[in-house]
C-alpha cells in the first residue's frame, strides 16, 4: 500500500477532494501515531527548508555549480569590446536556471533546491537588468530613473514568469520587494537611495519615501492575510505564500515606524515606540505569525542602549532574551488567552484555531 504524504493531502485540499479541517486532522493523527507532536496547528508556524539530507547535498552541488557559472557570467561585464556578451551570458543564466527549476521543482518537488533556484533566478534577473543598463549607460553616470525602472522592471518580469511557472512561495516576497523598488523609482525619480538609505524608513524625510514604504508594508500585510484567511488550518501552499509576504510586510511596517520615532528622539517618541512594538507583538500573536516580533527585536535592543546606560543595557537585553524564550515556549497558551480576551468577533473563526476552538 502506498503511503500518503502531506503533499498528497495538500494536493487533495487544493483539488477540492477534502476540506482543510479534514486534512489538518489527518496530519495531526499521523504525527500522533508516529510519536511526533500532535498539536501542530496550535503550537507551530509551518516552515520547511529541507525534506532530507539529499536535498542538502543537492543544494551544495547547486551552490558550487551556480558559483562557478556566476564567476563566468560576471567576467563578461569586464569585456569592454563585447558589451552584448554580458546580455547573452545573463540570458543564458536565466534559461539554465529555468531548466534546473523544471527538474528540481516540478519533477522532484524539492524544497531546498526550490528556494535556492528561485533566489538565483531573482538575482539573475537583476544581473540581466544591469547588463542592459551596462550597454545603455556604460555604468559610469549615476543611475537615473530610466535605469532604475529597467533594473526593477526586468527583474520583476523574470521573477513573475518564474512564479507563474513554478509557484515557489519565496518568489512572492521577492516580487513584493521588486514592486516596491519599481514604485520608488516612479514616485521619487530624484532621490538617491545610495546617498540616503535611511530615507527609505523615515516618514519625515524630504522625499517622503518612508510614507510609501509604510503604505506598501500595510498593503503587503493585507495581501498576506488574504492568503492566511484562505488556509485557516495551514495545510496548503497558501500558508507559505503568506509567510514570505508577512516577512516583507513586517520589515517595512516596523522599520518605518521605529526609525522615524527613534530619529525624533525624546521620551515621548521612545514611549510611543514601546507601545507600537507591544501592539505589533499583539498582532503577531493573534494572527499567529512571528515575523513581526522578529522584525522588532533589533529596535528593542537599540532602544535599550538609548534609554539605559552601557552598564544597564546588557541586563535589559538579558531580560529580553528570557521573555522571547518564554514567549516561544508558551506561544500557544498566550495566544489562546489573547483570543479569548480580544473582541475579534467573526474574524476569530477565520484565524488559525487554538485547541479550544477545534
Amino acid at each position: 500500500m502506498t503511503d500518503i504524504s502531506q503533499d498528497d493531502l495538500r494536493a487533495a485540499v487544493e483539488a477540492g477532494r477534502i476540506s482543510e479541517a479534514q486534512a489538518a486532522s489527518l496530519i495531526a493523527l499521523a504525527q500522533a501515531r508516529s510519536g511526533a507532536r500532535s498539536g501542530l496547528r496550535d503550537a507551530e508556524e509551518p516552515f520547511e527548508l529541507f525534506r532530507g539530507f539529499n536535498e542538502v547535498f543537492v543544494v551544495v552541488g547547486l551552490c558550487v555549480l551556480l558559483g562557478g557559472w556566476l564567476a563566468l557570467a560576471l567576467g563578461a561585464f569586464s569585456v569592454d569590446d563585447e558589451p552584448l556578451l554580458a546580455v547573452f551570458s545573463t540570458i543564458l543564466s536565466v534559461a539554465v536556471l529555468f531548466v534546473l527549476s523544471h527538474y528540481f521543482i516540478k519533477r522532484r518537488r524539492m524544497v531546498g533546491p526550490a528556494l535556492l533556484l528561485t533566489v538565483s533566478v531573482v538575482v539573475s534577473g537583476l544581473l540581466l537588468s544591469s547588463s542592459v543598463i551596462y550597454i545603455w549607460n556604460d555604468m559610469e553616470d549615476p543611475l537615473g530613473q530610466r535605469d532604475l525602472l529597467l533594473l526593477f522592471g526586468i527583474g520583476l518580469a523574470v521573477s513573475g514568469i518564474h512564479w507563474w511557472q513554478f509557484r515557489v512561495p519565496i518568489a512572492l516576497g521577492a516580487i513584493a520587494l521588486l514592486l516596491y523598488g519599481f514604485a520608488v523609482a516612479i514616485l521619487s525619480p530624484g532621490w538617491d537611495v545610495l546617498n540616503d538609505p535611511g530615507g527609505l524608513f523615515l516618514l519625515t524625510g524630504r522625499s517622503y519615501v518612508g510614507v510609501l514604504t509604510l503604505l506598501f508594508g500595510i498593503g503587503t500585510f493585507a495581501m498576506a492575510m488574504r492568503f492566511d484567511l484562505k488556509d485557516r488550518f495551514r495545510v496548503t501552499r497558501n500558508t507559505a505564500n503568506a509567510f514570505w509576504l508577512h516577512t516583507v510586510a513586517a520589515t517595512f511596517i516596523v522599520s518605518t515606524i521605529a526609525v522615524s520615532l527613534m530619529q525624533s528622539g525624546g521620551w515621548v517618541a521612545y514611549g510611543l515606540l514601546a507601545l507600537f512594538l507591544v501592539f505589533m507583538a499583539t498582532v503577531a500573536i493573534v494572527v499567529d505569525r512571528r515575523s513581526f516580533i522578529m522584525a522588532g527585536i533589533g529596535y528593542v535592543i537599540a532602544l535599550s542602549f538609548t534609554l539605559f546606560s552601557d552598564d544597564g543595557a546588557p541586563y535589559f537585553v538579558l531580560l529580553l532574551g528570557i521573555v522571547l524564550t518564554l514567549l516561544g515556549a508558551k506561544w500557544a497558551d498566550l495566544r489562546r488567552g489573547l483570543m479569548g480576551l480580544l473582541p475579534l468577533g467573526a474574524l476569530a473563526d477565520k484565524l488559525p484555531p487554538t485547541k479550544d476552538m477545534l
